[in-house]
């Protein structure tokens, strides 16, 4: 133990910070709007970095088409995103880092490029004359898609930061600004979309696609409101807008999807903290309400059918299960006003996840019990006993895991937890190794719980990482 403590001491407060601004730069995938004035986006960055190693995928069936997104993030800047060292893109490297550290962000941003690359090229077979991008980022469906659509205008809408950096480098790209992109930088403090759009060329008469990605769980409600109204008032019908959205318990501090608390404490962390959300199964009335009607609502399980199915039929990865994205169209009239007055349907979740247990033998709950007390005191070894040594050996890393949990165990918001239960919903038991899944009820909500856990010299233990969860 004496020599585990010295590996502890030896991490150093830059390294942890970096740590934090890795989860933080990419576990949320924003292009994104909410960013503090003066400072180019860093998830931006982090978007087009998966984005592009997706596009290098030698399967033809989950890879991406994004050929220019590894162009728009100098070399120097990948270590920063995928946590080690990088002097040459190799794609089975990137994939075993992705792999290890469990990055669910990259399975969600590689199946939503591929996801809102097929609402455009639709969009544009049938005769749409522009498309307006708010919070483009790095985007480059402007770039992509000309060939396949000359004479459609693309308006990419950004903060005027991230947008100026955005233009230095598609100069260097190109070796031009094409005349088909409009550029329209906006400080929403003192500018509205409508004004800046008008004044960029944008022609109401004309059909259109909006893409918002990953931008509205950081802005207001009301700014998300506003924004699918304008689209509702100001774009002629057959015009629509694809987006993604937070799942409203995470707004709550109701972390019962797989990943959310890690996302939600990342970015708040960052002075970036999710602030919208709409429940699952709510996005249509929501889109009503608005004079939009839904399209398509697609979740993790959909998302992952269509665009995650390698050639040999296994999934590629678990993406994080707390975002989805909607497509929604302007109607005519007459049925937008009708859409207007339907009444809210809402779908609030069950309260209390917990409610379906399962019987769980002594053994497997004393385990548990143990688990939480441990969680409890923020001791960072004593949280690392849980662990079988062939979790580690079975892609994650013991560097890895001190930087979590010491990550972890510093979060306001987890040293505030001052009780912890498991309640197990599944529990599949095949001898020494059991499957199972539920929820940790804490004084500050709930939390999902599950995972694998194996029988060693008669103590459980935690086993398996997403990897290995993958390839069984």
């Amino acid at each position: 133990m004496k020599k585990n403590n010295r590996n502890l001491n030896s991490i150093t407060s830059k390294s942890i910070s970096i740590l934090v601004a890795l989860f933080i730069s990419i576990i949320m995938g924003a292009n994104g709007y909410a960013v503090e004035k003066g400072r180019i986006s860093q998830t931006a960055e982090g978007v087009a970095v998966y984005r592009a190693i997706g596009s290098m995928d030698p399967d033809d069936k989950i890879r991406n088409n994004d050929i220019l997104a590894e162009k728009f993030v100098p070399l120097e800047k990948w270590d920063y995103h995928l946590r080690e060292p990088i002097a040459k893109k190799d794609f089975p490297r990137f994939k075993r880092l992705i792999k290890t550290f469990h990055t669910s962000a990259y399975f969600y941003i590689n199946a939503r490029t591929k996801h809102i690359d097929a609402i455009l090229s639709d969009a544009l077979k049938s005769g749409i004359s522009q498309v307006v991008n708010l919070g483009a980022g790095y985007d480059s469906r402007a770039y992509r898609f000309h060939k396949a659509a000359p004479k459609v205008k693309f308006f990419e809408v950004d903060l005027p930061e991230t947008q100026a950096d955005k233009i230095k480098m598609v100069k260097e790209i190109l070796g031009k600004l094409p005349d088909w992109v409009i550029y329209c930088p906006i400080d929403f403090n003192i500018q509205t979309l409508e004004g800046e759009l008008k004044k960029a060329g944008f022609d109401e008469a004309k059909k259109t696609l909006f893409i918002w990605e990953g931008v509205t769980m950081y802005i207001s409600a009301e700014a998300v409101a506003g924004t699918l109204r304008f689209i509702a008032d100001h774009a002629v019908p057959g015009s629509s807008i694809v987006f993604d959205y937070m799942l409203q318990p995470i707004v709550e501090k109701d972390f019962r999807y797989y990943g959310a608390r890690a996302a939600a404490e990342a970015v708040a962390a960052w002075g970036e903290p999710i602030t919208f959300g709409i429940y699952d199964g709510e996005a249509e009335s929501y889109v009503n309400q608005k004079g939009l009607s839904l399209i398509s609502d697609l979740g993790p399980q959909e998302l992952t059918q269509k665009y995650l199915i390698r050639s040999n039929g296994k999934v590629d990865g678990r993406m994080h299960g707390f975002l989805r994205i909607a497509h929604a169209q302007v109607p005519d009239k007459s049925l937008q006003n009708e859409l207007m007055k339907k009444p809210y349907k809402a779908f609030n979740p069950d309260p209390s996840p917990t409610s379906h247990t399962v019987a769980v033998p002594a053994d497997i709950q004393t385990f548990f019990d143990q688990y939480n007390k441990d969680l409890l005191t923020h001791e960072f070894w004593r949280i690392m006993a849980s662990y079988s040594g062939k979790y580690l050996d079975n892609g994650a890393t013991n560097t890895f895991m001190s930087y979590y949990w010491l990550m972890v165990c510093e979060v306001p918001s987890v040293k505030a937890i001052t009780s912890a239960n498991t309640i197990l919903t599944n529990l599949q038991i095949n001898g020494d190794i059991a499957r199972y899944s539920g929820f940790t009820k804490t004084n500050m909500g709930y939390d999902l719980a599950e995972g694998i856990i194996i029988k060693e010299n008669g103590q459980w233990k935690f086993y398996g990482n997403q990897k290995k969860a993958d390839e069984d």
